[in-house]
C-alpha cells in the first residue's frame, strides 16, 4: 500500500489512502527538500496478488484545503512582523552592546584620566596643606617675635624718654657752654692784647737798659763833674723813689693775675679734656644707638615686607583656588555641555558650570537624576550612554562641590581676618616708618655728636696750648716780682747816694757803684721779664688763635645738641604711634595664630577627603575596567550570536521558509476563493467538494464474461 493503509480481516478489508497531487509543484519543493518525517504524496497506490478478486465501489473524496486548514493559522504576516522584530531587536542589541562597550571604554578612559588628575589634585591638596602648615608656622614665629617686641616697648619708651631728657640737658648745657666760651674768648683776646703791650714795653726797657748801664758808668767816672747838680739829682731820685714804691704792688698783682689765669686755664684745660672725653663717649653711644636703629629699621622693613607678602598671598589664595576649581570643571562644559543642559532644565541661570554654581548644580543632579537621563536620551543618547554620562556628571559635580566648600571656608577665614591683616599691615608700616624716623634722627644726632667731638678736641688742644703759654707768663711775672726788691733797693740806694752825693762826693761815688750793681741786677731781671712777657704774648696768641675754633666748635656743639634734642623729641612723639603699631601687630598676629589650628584642621580634612576620593576612584577605575572587558565580551558575543544565530534564522526564513509560506498561503488563498462550482449569490460563502466513485469489480461477473 503506497500512501495509504489497509485494514484486513477475515470478513472484510478496508483500504484508505490520501494524496495531494500538484501541491509540491505549487510549493516549489522537491522530495529531497523534505526530511524522512514529512511526505507530500502525489498519488495513492494499492497492489496485491489476488485470485477471484472482487471490490465494491471505491470512493475518492476531493476537498478544498481551506476546509481543513485555518487561514488564521497559516497567515504569515505576523510571522514576518516577528521576523522583522527579531531582526530589529538583534540589530539594536548588537548596536547597544557595541555602544555599551564604547561607553565602558569612555568610562574607563575618563576614570583613568580622573585617576591621574586626582593624583595632581591630591598633590595640590598636599601642597596646600604643606603651604598652610608653613604659613601657620611662620605666623606663630612672627607672633612670638612681635610679642617679644611688644613686651620690650616699655623699655623702648623709657629709654627714649631718658634719651630725650638727656638730649634736652645736653642742648641746654651746650648753649651755656657756647655763651661761656664766647666770654672766655673775649677775655682771652683782651689778655692777648695786654700781654702784647707788656712784651713791647719790656722789650723797649731791655733795649734801653744798656744805655742805663752805660750812663751809670759815665756817672761813676764823671760824678765829680755833676756834684754841682747833685741837689737836682737828689730831688729827682726822691721823686723816683716815691713812684717806685707802688711798683712791687703792681708787679705782685700782675703775678697774682698770671697765677689766677694759669689756674683758670688749667681748670679750663681739664674741663675741655673732660668735655672731649664726654663728647667721644656721647658719639660712641649715639653710634651704637644708630647701629641698633639701623638693625631695627632693617628688621622693621623686613617685617613690613613679610606682612606685604602675607597680605598679597592671602589676597590671591581664594582667586587661585577658584581658578583651579573652574579649570577642573572645564570638561563638564567643553565635553558634556552640562552648563547648557542644566540651564535648559532650569537648574541654573548660566550656561556654564563654574565655582559659583557647582554646588547648586551638584544638588540638582542628585535630586533630578531621572530628568537628566531623559534629557540626555532626548538628545539621541542610548540608555547606557545617558546613564554613563549622568554618572560622570554627578561625580565631577560632587568633586567640584567639595572643592567649593573648602574654597568658601578658606575665603571666609581670609575675609574674617582681612581687617586684622589690614591692621597688621598698617601697624608694620608704622613700625617701619617709626624705625626709619628713629634711624634718621640718630643719623642727625651722630652728625651733631661728630661736630661736638671735633669742637671739644680742638678746645682741649687750644686750652692745652694756652696752659703752656700761661705757665711761661707766670714764670716771667714771678721773675719780675722776684727782682722787684733788688730794683727798689737800687733806687733807694740811688736816692741815698744822691743825698750822700750832695753831702759828699765819696758817698756819691759809693752810691754810684751800688747803682751800677743794681743796674746789672735789673738787666738780669729784665731779661727774665722779657722772656716771660714773650712767653705770655706767645701763649696769649696761641690762646686767641683757637678762639674761632672754640666758638665754631661751641656753635656746632650747640647746633648738634639742638638737632639731637629735636630728633629725640621727634622720636618721643613717634613712640606712641610706634607702640600702638606694635600692639596692633601683636594683636593681629595673635588672631592669625588663633586660626592656625582651624586652617590646618581644614587642610587635613581636605587631604583626608581627597584620599578617600582617590581610593574610591581607584575602585571605580578597577570596576570600570572589569565592566569594559565584560561589555566587549558581550559585544563580541552579540556579533557572534547575530552572525551565527539570528542571521541564519533570517536567511533560512527569507531563503526557504518565507517563499514556502508565501506559496502555501497562495494555495490556501486559492482554495478559499474557490467557493462554488457554478455561481453564488453576493454576500454568501460556500465550499466545493468532489466525490469520485469507481465502479465495483465483481470477480464472478468477470469470469462469466
Amino acid at each position: 500500500m503506497t500512501n495509504g493503509k489497509a485494514e484486513v480481516s477475515d470478513s472484510s478489508s478496508v483500504v484508505l489512502g490520501y494524496a495531494l497531487p500538484g501541491l509540491k509543484d505549487s510549493l516549489g519543493i522537491k522530495d529531497k527538500d523534505l526530511d524522512g518525517d514529512v511526505n507530500i504524496p502525489e498519488y495513492m497506490e494499492m497492489t496485491a496478488d489476488v485470485e477471484n478478486f472482487s471490490m465494491p465501489a471505491a470512493m475518492t473524496f476531493v476537498v478544498n484545503a481551506s476546509d481543513y486548514v485555518s487561514t488564521d493559522g497559516i497567515d504569515t504576516s505576523d510571522l514576518d512582523d516577528m521576523i522583522n522584530d527579531l531582526k530589529d531587536a538583534s540589530t539594536q542589541l548588537q548596536d547597544g552592546s557595541k555602544t555599551l562597550a564604547e561607553g565602558t571604554d569612555t568610562l574607563s578612559d575618563g576614570l583613568s584620566t580622573l585617576q591621574s588628575k586626582l593624583g595632581t589634585f591630591a598633590s595640590g591638596v598636599g601642597t596646600l596643606q604643606s603651604g598652610l602648615k608653613t604659613y601657620t608656622d611662620g605666623v606663630s614665629t612672627l607672633s612670638g617675635g612681635l610679642n617679644t617686641l611688644g613686651n620690650s616697648t616699655g623699655a623702648l619708651v623709657s629709654g627714649a624718654d631718658k634719651l630725650n631728657s638727656g638730649a634736652g640737658q645736653l642742648a641746654s648745657g651746650s648753649a651755656t657752654l657756647k655763651d661761656g666760651l664766647k666770654s672766655y674768648t673775649d677775655g682771652a683776646n683782651g689778655l692777648a692784647k695786654g700781654a702784647s703791650d707788656l712784651d713791647n714795653g719790656v722789650g723797649l726797657l731791655k733795649t734801653n737798659l744798656p744805655a742805663l748801664t752805660s750812663g751809670a758808668v759815665s756817672l761813676q767816672t764823671g760824678i765829680k763833674k755833676y756834684t754841682a747838680g747833685a741837689q737836682g739829682v737828689s730831688d729827682g731820685l726822691n721823686q723816683l723813689n716815691e713812684k717806685t714804691s707802688t711798683l712791687p704792688k703792681s708787679v705782685k698783682a700782675l703775678n697774682k693775675g698770671a697765677k689766677d689765669l694759669q689756674d683758670g686755664i688749667n681748670s679750663a684745660n681739664g674741663g675741655a679734656a673732660s668735655l672731649s672725653a664726654g663728647a667721644t663717649t656721647l658719639k660712641d653711644g649715639i653710634d651704637n644707638a644708630k647701629t641698633g636703629a639701623d638693625t631695627l629699621s632693617t628688621g622693621a622693613a623686613q617685617v613690613d615686607a613679610g606682612v606685604e607678602q602675607l597680605t598679597e598671598a592671602l589676597t590671591t589664595i581664594p582667586s587661585e583656588i577658584k581658578s583651579g576649581i573652574n579649570e577642573k570643571l572645564k570638561p563638564l562644559n567643553d565635553e558634556y555641555n552640562v552648563g547648557k543642559l542644566f540651564k535648559a532644565l532650569g537648574y541654573i541661570s548660566e550656561d556654564t558650570i563654574s565655582a559659583d554654581n557647582v554646588s547648586v548644580a551638584a544638588d540638582k543632579a542628585v535630586e533630578n537624576g531621572s530628568n537628566i537621563i531623559d534629557k540626555l536620551k532626548s538628545q539621541g543618547k542610548s540608555d547606557d550612554e545617558a546613564n554613563a554620562m549622568y554618572s560622570k556628571i554627578v561625580v565631577a559635580l560632587s568633586e567640584g562641590k567639595g572643592a567649593v566648600t573648602v574654597y568658601k571656608n578658606v575665603s571666609t577665614k581670609i575675609t574674617e581676618n582681612a581687617s586684622k591683616v589690614t591692621a597688621l599691615k598698617s601697624g608694620s608700616k608704622k613700625v617701619a616708618d617709626g624705625a626709619k624716623s628713629l634711624d634718621t634722627g640718630l643719623g642727625a644726632l651722630s652728625a651733631g655728636a661728630e661736630q661736638i667731638s671735633t669742637g671739644a678736641s680742638a678746645l682741649a688742644t687750644g686750652t692745652s696750648q694756652l696752659a703752656t703759654g700761661v705757665t711761661s707768663l707766670k714764670a716771667g711775672t714771678q721773675a719780675l716780682e722776684d727782682n722787684i726788691p733788688a730794683l727798689t733797693t737800687g733806687i733807694e740806694h740811688l736816692v741815698a747816694g744822691a743825698n750822700l752825693l750832695v753831702e759828699n762826693n765819696e758817698t756819691i761815688e759809693s752810691g754810684v757803684d751800688q747803682l751800677k750793681a743794681g743796674t746789672d741786677a735789673v738787666s738780669t731781671g729784665v731779661d727774665s721779664l722779657k722772656a716771660g712777657s714773650s712767653a705770655l704774648s706767645t701763649g696769649a696768641k696761641t690762646l686767641t688763635s683757637n678762639n674761632d675754633t672754640l666758638n665754631a666748635g661751641a656753635a656746632s656743639l650747640n647746633a648738634g645738641a639742638s638737632q639731637l634734642s629735636a630728633g629725640t623729641q621727634s622720636l618721643m612723639n613717634s613712640v606712641p604711634t610706634l607702640t600702638s603699631g606694635i600692639k596692633q601687630l601683636v594683636d593681629g598676629s595673635n588672631t592669625l595664630v588663633a586660626n592656625n589650628t582651624q586652617l590646618n584642621s581644614g587642610a587635613s580634612q581636605l587631604a583626608d577627603g581627597t584620599n578617600q576620593i582617590v581610593s574610591g576612584v581607584d575602585q571605580l577605575t578597577t570596576g570600570s575596567k572589569t565592566l569594559s572587558e565584560g561589555a566587549h565580551t558581550l559585544a563580541d558575543g552579540m556579533v557572534q550570536f547575530n552572525e551565527e544565530g539570528i542571521n541564519k534564522i533570517l536567511d533560512a526564513y527569507n531563503g526557504d521558509l518565507k517563499p514556502f509560506t508565501d506559496k502555501l498561503q497562495a494555495v490556501i488563498d486559492a482554495g478559499e476563493e474557490y467557493q462554488t462550482y457554478s455561481a453564488i449569490a453576493d454576500g454568501q460563502t460556500g465550499s466545493v467538494k468532489f466525490i469520485y466513485k469507481l465502479a465495483s469489480i465483481d470477480a464472478k461477473a468477470d469470469s462469466d464474461k
